[in-house]
């Protein structure tokens, strides 16, 4: 599964592209230039990222004080995002035990902080043990031992015989060690090799971005970060140009998004996936509105993605480091792999390194072809459920943990296709077609690709509000166009 490179070469400027020109670059350079830049750079990111002002004030520090200080000062700054944003991560599990008990559904100042804080001290100290080498057990599998953490957390938050609100701690911390277990997953990975260790102050900047993040850490490891950290004044600028550039193609598709929803959802009354599977489900639904809930809501996905994905590596190239895309060209892929790597790029990536390079170094070493398929079945399949799952811990307490995981049944099934349509992608021995036109080399393959993500959104669906069994009726449906 190699990954995507995105935007490393360097490309000729276009006439309708100004910030490529020498003439922008080089006002850029001087302080009255840099100041106009960020300014600019901040009103376009303010429609889209809370923290914009942590942004923009860090970018100016890192570019008007000497690079050295560069680290502290991004390092500050993400000690300032979690002082304002300390539940960055969704937390409805504890709202809803709160709510259920009569309690105010809001959570109290000192939960939200002290649930965070608590999250990161335990990082601290599980990455300290890590980084001793002891216990063994822990040194080698690190990211077992944070699920069995957070599965602990989990069953004593749902069954243990205690107060409200010390279960109301208990899931406050779930979601806190849920939000950062795959970062620190990462993290532990570079901490058992002593040539890539780094301070943990530094770690604190792919912990807690002050450019912000989802479930999915729009970061890397710390040693792997550091190739993307502007080493010089001109590589600062030129990360800096690249970020101010990606928001305003962020800022476009925002605006086309608001335009193509209101067209589609509005005018044309075209309902998405889930509103379509529910309406077929009930009153009945026309074919060709089925089918067009399905195309409809495939390009509407990646709008959304790319707007939100744009906006937060903007942020991070703003402060130094020249991250790449998240969303990439997405229509331009040929294959099922490929489309894969573009859509989702740190999705894609946390996959890799957390579940399918451990497939491939340990599992049928001596049976290539079933080493790569088992490794990508892990990473697209089992890692993708389980993120799943942990993103959406609030679905326990509200259905019960037998329910909360046999109600993903659904989703389970769509990570089982995805997992395998992935696999054959790769395994195929017929090369891509490069001779012929526009049609046969681009066009045919990318309609193919569409038509499987578009047939599998059917059950992109981790509601658990409707069975497997439904999401199959619907599915069937789309070959009956008579009924």
């Amino acid at each position: 599964m190699s990954a995507v490179v995105a935007e490393t070469a360097p490309r000729r400027a276009k006439t309708w592209d100004f910030t490529r020109l020498p003439a922008f670059v080089e006002m850029a350079r001087g302080a009255p230039g840099r100041i106009a830049l960020l300014l600019a750079s901040a009103l376009l990111m303010r429609p889209i990222t809370p923290q914009w002002p942590l942004i923009v004030v860090c970018a100016a520090a890192v570019t008007f004080t000497q690079r050295r200080h560069a680290v502290a000062i991004v390092t500050a700054a993400s000690l300032m995002t979690l002082a304002f944003w300390p539940t960055w991560y969704t937390d409805p599990a504890a709202s809803l035990a709160a709510s259920r008990a009569g309690l105010p559904e809001a959570l109290s100042p000192f939960v939200r902080w002290g649930a965070s804080g608590a999250a990161l001290a335990f990082s601290a100290a599980f990455l300290a043990l890590v980084r001793s080498g002891r216990p063994a057990w822990l040194c080698r599998h690190p990211f077992l031992g944070l699920l069995a953490v957070l599965a602990t957390l989990v069953v004593a938050a749902q069954y243990a015989p205690v107060a409200i609100q010390a279960r109301i701690w208990l899931w406050s911390l779930a979601s806190a060690l849920g939000g950062y277990i795959w970062i620190l997953a990462l993290i532990a990975g570079e901490q058992r090799n002593a040539v890539s260790r780094t301070p943990f102050l530094e770690q604190f900047i792919a912990v807690h971005p002050v450019w912000g993040s989802t479930g999915t850490p729009y970061a890397m490891a710390p040693k792997k970060m550091r190739r993307f950290a502007a080493a010089s004044a001109e590589a600062l600028l030129d990360s800096q140009i690249r970020g101010f550039r990606l928001l305003i193609w962020a800022e476009i598709l925002m605006a086309m998004l608001m335009l193509y929803s209101r067209l589609v959802h509005g005018a044309l009354g075209i309902p998405t996936v889930r509103e379509a599977i529910a309406a077929y489900l009930g009153p009945g639904l026309p074919w060709t509105t089925r089918w067009l809930s399905l195309i409809c809501d495939f390009f509407e996905a990646i709008l959304r993605i790319a707007v939100f994905g744009h906006a937060i590596v903007a942020g991070a190239r703003l402060v130094g480091y020249n991250l790449p895309r998240n969303t990439y060209r997405p229509l331009s892929s040929r294959t099922l792999v490929e489309f894969w790597g573009r859509y989702y790029y740190y999705f894609k990536e946390l996959m890799l390194n957390l579940f399918y390079f451990p497939a491939f170094l340990t599992c049928f070493r001596a049976h290539p072809r079933l080493r790569a398929a088992f490794a990508t079945f892990m990473a697209a399949g089992v890692g993708n459920l389980l993120f799943h799952a942990v993103r959406e811990l609030d679905r326990v307490p509200a259905l019960g943990l037998p329910q909360a995981v046999l109600g993903l049944q659904t989703y389970a099934f769509y990570c089982l296709i995805l997992a395998t349509g992935i696999v054959v992608s790769q395994l195929r021995s017929a090369p891509l077609v490069t001779e012929g036109g526009w049609l046969k080399t681009r066009a045919a393959p990318f309609l193919g690709v569409m038509l499987f993500f578009c047939l599998l959104q059917v059950f992109d669906d981790t509601r658990r509000t409707m069975s497997l069994l439904d999401h199959l009726r619907f599915f069937v449906s789309l070959f009956q166009p008579f009924r």
